[in-house]
């Protein structure tokens, strides 16, 4: 069995670090820890100190401002139950409800021990079946067709045989939609949900019993459906809510200025571009793909938070007379501006653009960008359905080495821009907060910030 990931000494302090801010480890296992890397006593000594200043306090009500539905959903099932593994903020694939995990025959097996500490909000002791029948009932695009046996070596140890070998599928674990749970529906997180009638908030409550000792500070979550990007920051600028996502770059520079809010960028997060509908011809992708300028389109829609992406056009593309755009359906920020700038690069070169939600050839669309470019693509896979997209994906995942996987991904992209899916720009995401919210060092994850964040 070979561990799939080398932990660096700097890396290992930084995990020690945040464990002894959450209350999970004492100041003297810290310290020795620091030591066994080779650091000098008074470098541990000092880092001791400044993480203990750092500790998280308890209390206060947590108001998310969510752009979606479907981050909503995200972040509930984060807050109310757990995955196998997660990805940390320094971007390191650790166990979760897993203790342990190893890969064998080339990737192809994989062992998962389990934790033997944790129960269900319902009393029921998590084990092995749960995740079995967790796995078995749900079918995210990213663990779609990798499956060939799951099954329990004993309560603690679930065993994964794939289809083919594939060395980043622990990745696909830390989906939110794979949080496990138990038959009644419960799970296993810090957080209960509650229904309150009348309300379209989702509030959840700290459950007294969790088993992550120094997660989830806050004595409830609410999260607050706010799909308009302006109604968003207004809640934000008016304090009635402490977080939201989704910025629109073209506010960055006001919030950053302020003292009361802190702005967190994460960079290359999406996609940006047009999907083609079913019923479009590619060609009508590949002309969009020859009058824009794909500079000038990042300049001003991204606003530097992002940057273009190059074109895989290799010659003159079929034109077209009309085209029908659609705006985005989720409300990402700068999609609007987005289809509204192509429209009038379309029309500068001669071309008939118009807006048509009810039957558009083209939709303006984001793709967020997942750890792993294979299951970024297995979502759109899911989308937009093709054989040879789907090739691709199993060849990305039985890649020997980094370039290689690197060739297939601009390959990948490429076959898209031939079947008419245009995605031109390469996006950051942003989100702010208000000053009093503490957030983990590194990539912020607005998905846990329940189980992570606490209040100063």
């Amino acid at each position: 069995m070979c561990k799939l990931r080398a932990v660096t000494g700097k890396t290992h302090i930084m995990r020690q670090t945040e464990r002894l801010k959450r209350g999970e480890i004492n100041r003297r296992r810290f310290i020795m820890s620091a030591l066994a890397t080779g650091v000098t006593l008074p470098t541990a000594t000092s880092l001791a100190q400044k993480a203990q200043a750092a500790q998280p306090k308890s209390g206060g009500v947590l108001r998310i401002g969510v752009a979606s539905a479907d981050r909503l959903a995200d972040m509930q099932a984060l807050a109310t139950g757990n995955t196998l593994l997660e990805v940390t903020p320094d971007g390191a694939l650790i166990g979760e409800l897993a203790a342990s995990f190893t890969a064998t025959r080339a990737a192809q097996s994989w062992v998962f021990d389990l934790r033997s500490d944790v129960t269900f909000a319902d009393g029921t002791p998590f084990d092995a079946s749960h995740v079995i029948a967790t796995l078995n009932a749900t079918e995210t695009p990213g663990l779609r067709g990798q499956i060939k046996a799951i099954r329990a070596e004993r309560p603690d140890r679930v065993l994964i045989d794939l289809i083919r070998p594939n060395a980043d599928f622990a990745w696909v674990l830390s989906d939110p939609a794979l949080t496990i749970r138990a038959p009644s529906g419960a799970g296993t997180g810090v957080y209960l949900p509650r229904t309150e009638a009348g309300s379209p908030h989702a509030r959840l409550h700290k459950r007294s019993d969790p088993w992550k000792i120094g997660r989830g500070h806050f004595e409830a979550v609410d999260l607050i459906p706010l799909p308009k990007p302006a109604a968003r920051l207004t809640a934000l600028l008016n304090d009635e809510v402490d977080l939201i996502e989704d910025v629109d770059p073209g506010m960055f520079a006001l919030l950053a200025h302020s003292s009361e809010i802190n702005v967190v960028e994460n960079q290359a997060a999406a996609l940006y571009g047009f999907a083609r509908s079913h019923t479009a011809s590619p060609d009508i992708g590949r002309a969009l793909n020859d009058m824009t300028d794909r500079r000038d389109l990042a300049h001003k829609v991204l606003l530097g938070h992002g940057h273009a992406r190059g074109s895989a056009s290799k010659g003159p593309r079929p034109q077209t007379q009309t085209i029908r755009l659609a705006p985005p359906k989720d409300g990402f920020p700068g999609g609007q501006e987005m289809v509204s700038l192509v429209t009038q690069m379309g029309e500068k070169q001669g071309h008939t653009l118009r807006i048509d939600p009810n039957a558009p050839d083209l939709i303006a669309a984001r793709q967020r960008l997942r750890p792993t470019f294979d299951w970024t693509l297995a979502e759109i896979l899911a989308q937009h359905h093709d054989s040879q997209l789907e090739t691709m994906i199993w060849q990305m995942r039985a890649a020997k080495n980094a370039s290689e996987k690197a060739a297939l991904q601009d390959q990948a992209l490429n076959h898209l821009e031939d079947l008419g899916h245009v995605y031109p720009l390469i996006a950051n995401d942003i989100h702010a907060h208000r000053a009093h919210l503490t957030t983990p060092q590194g990539t912020f994850d607005p998905l846990r910030i329940a189980e992570r964040g606490w209040f100063a």
